[in-house]
């Protein structure tokens, strides 16, 4: 491996080191709300029994559903001691999101310096890693696969390689356990592989290039259809009184309910001055926001006020990068298209990120707004919290950081002299 390659991935590993130091000198629990280590105790029971499918009444709000299978989690949690599943596996996963946005960096074409970058710039993005403290161990997870899935596939069409694409079609499916963030997620990268697909028309091979994508389609298929079984049992089985009562809800009821975690438009500040509104439940900087409030807080008092245990920010220093990459994309033609793609794609999820907070009838069940868009289509209006639209956006920000970065590398490379041109000698010699 090239030696700048691995100093980057030790600076990555230092970085790690020092996000996660209260739990990893000395080595302690790591306390992470929706991944209790009772789980973990009973989901290595259910592997030892070798039951398929169990259902365990210790998860987030009272039960869980756990299925056993190829998860990548699976060996490392039965590997690990109990008391310490939580701090090795969201260690070693934000250690390899890392890597992975390391890596699609160079698959992007900037300098190492530059990807390294980018890829700091999404593993201390607060919709990342305070995250921990959630437990949402399958986003975590998510993360390496699908953005090391980004890099292999950006390879596999610039270079029409069947292999790059089938593990990226692997790592998809494999990534595909927290669904709802998954498929959001996926979107944006279906819309990268359409564009890679334009950008590099030039080079033909399309029939090559179609057995490629279909090949990786049948893998990431394939990967996640035990995620795809596992949430159609799931459903079935829920379809009881909750179900009925969902159907009952009026239209106010169902909108309030989906968005209720929505970010403020004036929270968008956060972005750039994080835990300005607060860090979270945090007894030293509570959270005085309105992130999670209920609808009929304001004039019922009924429902939280407020409820976050994460911060949005991503920092102003990747926020700085990204705008020199969109401000200096006229005079890069070679890397405008992948810069405006990314840059699109950040304003895009931020609006739907506003959720209700950025539509005519903030509180009713018909209105106008980004988020509609996306809350129209079907069985979107049972998936809760446009917040989770930030997690595209704090990907596209961290892959603008790392444009930024190159560009700025670029700006401050001395340029060597172009040498002078040889001058005739003034008395030369006559040939004899």
């Amino acid at each position: 491996m090239n030696r700048t390659h691995v100093y980057a991935l030790l600076g990555l590993a230092l970085v790690t080191g020092l996000t996660f130091h209260a739990v990893l000198l000395p080595l302690k629990p790591l306390v992470a709300q929706d991944a209790p280590l009772a789980a973990s105790a009973a989901y290595k029971q259910v592997i030892a029994s070798g039951k398929e499918v169990v259902w365990i009444a210790n998860g987030y709000l009272g039960n869980g559903g756990y299925e056993v299978g190829y998860s990548p989690l699976m060996w490392l949690t039965l590997l690990t001691p109990t008391p310490l599943v939580n701090t090795v596996t969201f260690v070693l996963l934000a250690f390899c999101a890392g890597a992975a946005m390391y890596g699609l960096g160079l698959a992007l074409g900037v300098r190492p310096l530059a990807a390294f970058t980018g890829a700091c710039a999404l593993m201390l993005s607060g919709h990342f890693i305070t995250t921990a403290y959630s437990g949402h161990t399958g986003t975590f997870l998510m993360w390496p696969c699908y953005i090391a899935a980004a890099g292999l596939i950006t390879v596999g069409i610039q270079r029409r390689a069947w292999l790059p694409c089938v593990w990226a079609g692997v790592l998809a499916g494999l990534g595909s356990g927290q669904l709802d963030v998954a498929v959001i997620i996926a979107l944006f990268l279906v819309a990268w592989v359409v564009y890679e697909v334009v950008a590099t028309r030039a080079q033909g091979q399309w029939a090559k290039l179609l057995v490629c994508l279909l090949l990786a389609a049948a893998c990431g298929m394939a990967y996640s259809l035990p995620t795809v079984v596992s949430l159609l049992g799931l459903a079935g089985r829920a379809g009881g009184a909750g179900s009925v009562a969902e159907d009952q809800k009026t239209p106010d009821e169902k909108w309030n309910w989906a968005t209720q975690w929505s970010l403020p438009i004036n929270e968008t500040l956060t972005l750039v001055a994080p835990g300005f509104y607060g860090l979270g439940l945090e007894p030293e900087s509570p959270y005085w926001g309105r992130i999670g409030q209920d609808a009929r807080w304001p004039t019922q008092r009924a429902g939280f006020p407020r409820f976050s245990m994460s911060t949005q920010g991503v920092g102003v220093v990747t926020v700085a990068l990204a705008l020199l990459a969109l401000f200096a994309a006229a005079w890069a033609p070679a890397r405008r298209g992948a810069i405006y793609f990314w840059a699109w794609v950040a304003l895009i999820t931020l609006l739907f990120a506003w959720g209700r907070y950025f539509d005519v009838a903030p509180t009713a069940g018909s209105g106008l707004g980004p988020y509609r868009l996306f809350y129209w289509l079907p069985k979107m209006d049972s998936m809760r919290n446009p917040l989770k639209f930030l997690y595209p956006f704090m990907l596209a920000m961290a892959i603008l950081a790392a444009f930024g970065m190159d560009i700025l590398l670029t700006l401050l490379t001395p340029r060597k002299a172009a040498a002078p041109a040889k001058q005739p000698a003034k008395h030369a010699r006559k040939a004899h």
